[in-house]
């Protein structure tokens, strides 16, 4: 049976949200958290090469002894510049392992996080998003993976599961996941559109590489992410169940989430 494969696209809308940071960017010497923020700012406006030259600086700030959420600034910037040179792929890989490495980086985690909720001043400022941030990089580099192999079997089935309790952790309101939390706009008010509903249109993209229709086609219909479409509840996904399911109409769901969002 054909294999579809249908990679999830990151896209930037806009927004009105305020930074906070003002003209300090001009300054010589600026704080950890300014040179996160701004670090950010030139990532929302596709400035990658920048990002990272900001984040590198904060690695070097004195003024924070926990640098985590800078690495994890820097695995995203190179996960963007490698999906630059989608089609080339020695470069690509070189730049997934160069966010992989940053991605899995975790010394003094818990630090981090009480660091940031006593230091970061800024309107931006979020203690723990960039823990949830790290997790989400991870999960998108296994699975891109796994997504443009020739290998079906290629995926670890903890990699599933990981992403899964992601989704049941982050999807109400209390926690929904969205990756703006804890970083500013870009410089003309640019966002990075990516939150719980991505993972979920990830996960289905990964269920249909498996030829696993009946648990892409239930976990589209849980989360309510294709109204629009006669998607039914099957409860085929975790049990055998002998049923007939058209999986044209998951196919446009994918697409049309990856078209509209």
């Amino acid at each position: 049976m054909k294999k579809y494969l249908f990679i999830t696209i990151l896209i930037l809308s806009l927004s009105c949200d305020s930074t906070g940071l003002g003209v300090e960017e001009l300054q010589s010497e600026l704080t950890y958290y300014e040179y996160v923020g701004f670090g950010w700012q030139h990532f929302m406006d596709q400035n990658y090469t920048t990002a990272i030259d900001y984040f590198n600086a904060a690695l070097e700030s004195e003024d924070e002894l926990y640098h985590n959420s800078a690495h994890i600034g820097i695995g995203w910037a190179n996960l963007m510049i490698a999906n630059q040179y989608i089609g080339s792929e020695g470069t690509v890989n070189n730049y997934r392992d160069l966010a992989y490495d940053k991605f899995l980086y975790d010394t003094d985690q818990d630090l981090a996080v009480q660091s940031y909720n006593d230091n970061c001043e800024y309107l931006f400022c979020c203690d723990s998003c960039f823990v949830n941030d790290r997790n989400v990089g991870i999960m998108f580099h296994e699975s891109l993976e796994y997504l443009e192999s020739e290998d079906s079997n290629a995926l670890d089935t903890l990699t599933v599961d990981l992403i899964n309790n992601f989704i049941n952790f982050h999807n109400t309101d209390d926690n929904f996941y969205n990756f703006m939390d804890g970083k500013p706009s870009g410089l003309n008010n640019q966002d990075f559109n990516l939150t719980t509903n991505n993972i979920i249109i990830l996960l289905a993209q990964i269920y249909m590489r498996n030829n696993n229709f009946s648990c892409a086609m239930d976990l589209l219909f849980e989360n309510n992410l294709c109204s629009n479409y006669d998607l039914y509840d099957s409860d085929c996904c975790d049990s055998d169940c002998d049923i007939d399911i058209d999986i044209i109409p998951i196919i446009e769901c994918l697409e049309n989430y990856t078209t509209d969002y």
